[in-house]
């Protein structure tokens, strides 16, 4: 967990596997990266009291990697309850920030499926920062130049149900002011090629999802954006999950 660039904090779990205990480290840095004025810490009372339950009743200070994890999904999971998914709309003008940082976390904790060779060197190095800024794939004012107009004309009133798709998850990303503000409303290639350079290690990668999205796909369009809509709702279906095992038919069930 970074804070504005500072060294990681020091935490400590002294059982299980050291996998395990990474899980732990990244979903308290996701935690704390999420969470805002209103809601700063709103997870950790409840956490400290299951500790000191732990504690009391096991008269042990050794708690497990793997048990620690399930409890805080579990307190974050009643915090942030599926149902909100839906309630929350997920779009542009309504959508909590925490929900990009969630889908992060489980890119990094399944990143072996869905990234490979080269791209998990890159994964294995993302932190979570706080500060973020929202980033449309498809720009938001498409320019002439690039033939974005063309592809994405929102404004089209002769496709009423096209206008959604530009403020829809599938076609949005979070990353920090600074990438937002290079990247505005540039065209997908430009974006795609700067994104190159980030994950060859010229830059670092702000986004997860941003990574997935440049890494499958060499061109953006109205059904890509409908694709990836579609595969961004199944991670966050999947994270409530308990069995992980889940995850393995993944892209086979991205169409349900």
């Amino acid at each position: 967990m970074n804070d504005e660039d500072e060294e990681p904090y020091p935490f400590k779990l002294y059982k299980g596997d050291d996998k395990e205990k990474m899980k732990v480290r990244m979903y308290l840095a996701m935690l704390y990266s999420a969470s805002s004025a209103m809601t700063y810490y709103m997870w950790m009372p409840k956490l400290l009291i299951y500790l000191e339950c732990f504690v009391s009743t096991k008269n042990s200070l050794d708690i497990d990697a793997t048990e620690y994890l399930a409890k805080l999904k579990e307190i974050d999971n009643k915090w942030h309850p599926e149902q909100s998914i839906v309630d929350n709309n997920l779009i542009y003008t309504t959508i909590d920030r925490y929900w990009f940082w969630r889908i992060d976390y489980y890119l990094w904790e399944q990143r072996e499926l869905f990234f490979k060779n080269e791209l998990l060197n890159v994964v294995e190095k993302y932190v979570f920062r706080r500060n973020r800024s929202i980033e449309h794939i498809a720009p938001q004012h498409p320019k002439d130049e690039y033939g974005d107009k063309t592809r994405f004309y929102w404004d089209d009133e002769s496709r009423p149900e096209v206008a959604w798709k530009r403020d829809c998850l599938g076609n949005m990303v979070m990353i920090s002011s600074g990438q937002n503000s290079t990247l505005t409303n540039s065209c997908f290639e430009v974006k795609h090629a700067i994104m190159q350079r980030y994950a060859s290690g010229n830059g670092t990668v702000e986004s997860l999802k941003m990574l997935y999205v440049y890494s499958k796909y060499n061109s953006w369009s109205l059904d890509n954006i409908d694709e990836h809509q579609r595969s961004s709702m199944k991670v966050l279906k999947y994270s409530y999950e308990r069995d992980s095992r889940r995850w393995n038919d993944f892209h086979n069930k991205i169409y349900e």
